[in-house]
């Protein structure tokens, strides 16, 4: 079997034990596609009435997208979950490439399953993304993919690589500077939903492909310091 094949099935072998939270998942993704589309539906970014909250939804939830509903996730203060996973990974015969490799495909097949249902849905009943045309949507929705992609695996370096605490606080911390991102923005009046769109759609076509491959180094790099970390983590 070879180091992909080995790969693939592990990342699979995950994705089946928590079948029910990916369908729990779905139902949060609605959730939180609803309020995406509330906050940002009457935005009109180009008519200079863009508010701080498109910004601040963007940046934070995206990423998210790529963590599905589970027992583990559920349990990660209470039971440091993911410290006892990864102990339990370390005491079979899988490599840290393994480890480290296969949870970052699985947060990239729920992730573009969650960004595929995000703008597909924003583009069907989003008016202003509906007015950018097809392929100027698709563009936007390329470049909040390298974002969404480079952030949210930089969240696995904490999943894996610290105590459950201690990744909550990570998270908490993230959420604030986001927060505090999104105001200073808005008192800059700059909104990135209108910067970005507005680039693509006035043919700024290299702008999803930087932010693709810039998405996609930070996943290389995220994988070398989430495997560094699981091979040199105290867990015992």
């Amino acid at each position: 079997m070879t180091s992909w094949q080995s790969i693939w099935r592990f990342a699979m072998y995950e994705l089946k034990q928590e079948r029910w939270g990916l369908l729990v998942s779905l139902l949060f993704y609605s959730y939180l596609i609803v309020i995406i589309i509330v906050a940002t539906g009457d935005a009109r970014p180009f008519d200079g009435n863009s508010t701080w909250i498109g910004n601040f939804l963007y940046l934070s939830l995206l990423p998210m997208f790529g963590f599905a509903m589970s027992r583990t996730m559920m349990r990660v203060m209470s039971d440091d979950s993911y410290t006892h996973k990864v102990a339990y990974w370390r005491s079979l015969p899988i490599s840290s490439h393994i480890i480290a490799s296969s949870r970052i495909v699985q947060f990239l097949i729920v992730f573009t399953v969650g960004w595929l249902y995000l703008f597909t849905v924003s583009f069907l009943f989003v008016g202003w993304i509906h007015q950018l045309g097809l392929w100027t949507a698709i563009g936007n929705a390329l470049t909040w993919y390298g974002y969404g992609v480079g952030v949210g695996t930089s969240f696995l370096i904490f999943e894996l690589g610290v105590s459950g605490k201690q990744y909550m606080g990570v998270s908490m911390l993230y959420m604030i500077g986001i927060l505090g991102l999104a105001i200073g923005l808005h008192y800059a009046q700059f909104s990135l939903l209108e910067e970005i769109a507005g680039a693509i759609a006035q043919g700024v076509w290299w702008l999803p492909l930087v932010a693709l491959l810039a998405g996609a180094g930070i996943v290389a790099a995220n994988y070398m310091l989430i495997r560094r970390r699981i091979e040199h983590r105290n867990i015992y």
